[in-house]
């Protein structure tokens, strides 16, 4: 089959990256079914990965954590009657907190024609819902999602900080929280401006020409959801008053540090990184498929050499409007 490798980490070069045509097909087991790949989506994660590891991954890799197809094998043990072969699925195939899996094996795996993964990380894709949009939704609607209802706690009415909404993990996120009926505040550049309308946030906040910490509209609100890696996020919400006694700040960012500080003053404050849980993707798809959260597609890339460099090389620019699609199989029904 064909599938993506990362054949070294390489930070000066996407040389590293290989699309071979005779990669042996994963097959199921016990937990594991086979699915046949559609649709795929990159993150920042995978040209980080690809660039400098992180993880410990063992190369060659296939990356990508994020992908919607049709199960072809169900697992060997499996006697439930909720999966059959010839579902319509979507993965996060991410650990639980972290890229390895309970098993200590590495993740990701899904820029390929196959992949196998754990049933507990699989839910099925409504017949509304195309492959590539639930493929671009997977990994950053668990992310916006865990981060605001298991670490912020957010509840309705509750005024929001969210530090770059126009990124992929900033857009669910602004839609979950004005969903719930709070106040939204969001930064953007001018360029992003009417990407970030469309939410119906409250307040946008030019970050080229000023501070969201000096805005005094933001005085005192309850929680910051930082989707950026925002440079000192903690001491310029706490020295500003921007978080109440008690409210609550998190970071996607796992390498942000200075948290530590704080951790008296807020009733939460600290990095995250999301873990997989099919249940809430299942919550989500159907969100989805109501029209309550919209997913954005920035561009579609193909499955070989030049489409999956140009794939890297736009994430990694960071001038997207949405998620950028590995389309595996040139027909997203």
């Amino acid at each position: 089959m064909r599938a993506v490798k990362i054949t070294e980490f390489n930070p000066d070069s996407l040389a590293n990256l290989q699309v071979i045509s005779d990669a042996p097909r994963p097959s199921g087991n016990a937990t594991h079914c086979v699915v046949k790949i559609h649709s795929a989506a990159i993150n920042p994660i995978d040209w980080k990965i690809a660039a400098l590891g992180f993880w410990p991954t063992t190369l060659p890799f296939t990356p990508g954590y994020d992908c919607a197809g049709v199960i072809v094998e169900l697992p060997t043990d499996y006697a439930g009657d909720e999966f059959s072969v010839g579902d319509r699925v979507f993965t996060c195939n991410w650990g639980v907190s972290r890229h390895w899996d309970e098993d200590d094996t590495s993740q990701g795996g899904c820029f390929a024609e196959f992949g196998a993964f754990p049933l507990h990380k699989i839910a099925k894709i409504p017949d509304s819902v195309t492959f590539d949009v639930a493929a671009a939704s997977a990994l950053v609607s668990l992310t916006a999602y865990q981060a605001l209802f298991e670490c912020l706690k957010l509840q309705p009415g509750q005024r929001i900080l969210i530090l770059g909404g126009a990124g992929a993990v900033g857009a669910f996120a602004l839609q979950f929280a004005k969903n719930i009926g709070c106040w939204v505040a969001t930064t953007a550049s001018p360029r992003n401006r009417g990407f970030v309308e469309q939410y119906g946030v409250d307040k946008i906040i030019d970050y080229s020409g000023s501070n969201w910490w000096e805005d005094e509209e933001l005085k005192g609100i309850d929680c910051i959801l930082d989707a950026v890696g925002e440079i000192d996020l903690f001491p310029h919400a706490h020295e500003n008053s921007i978080v109440r006694k008690g409210g609550s700040i998190v970071s996607i960012v796992f390498t942000l540090a200075g948290f530590e500080a704080y951790k008296s003053y807020y009733s939460y404050v600290d990095n995250f990184v999301l873990h997989h849980s099919g249940e809430q993707l299942r919550l989500i798809a159907d969100m989805i498929a109501a029209g309550a959260v919209k997913v954005s597609i920035d561009s579609i890339f193909s499955l070989d050499q030049d489409g999956v460099v140009a794939l890297f090389e736009k994430v990694k620019s960071g001038k997207s409007n949405g998620k950028n699609i590995l389309r595996v199989i040139q027909s997203d029904e």
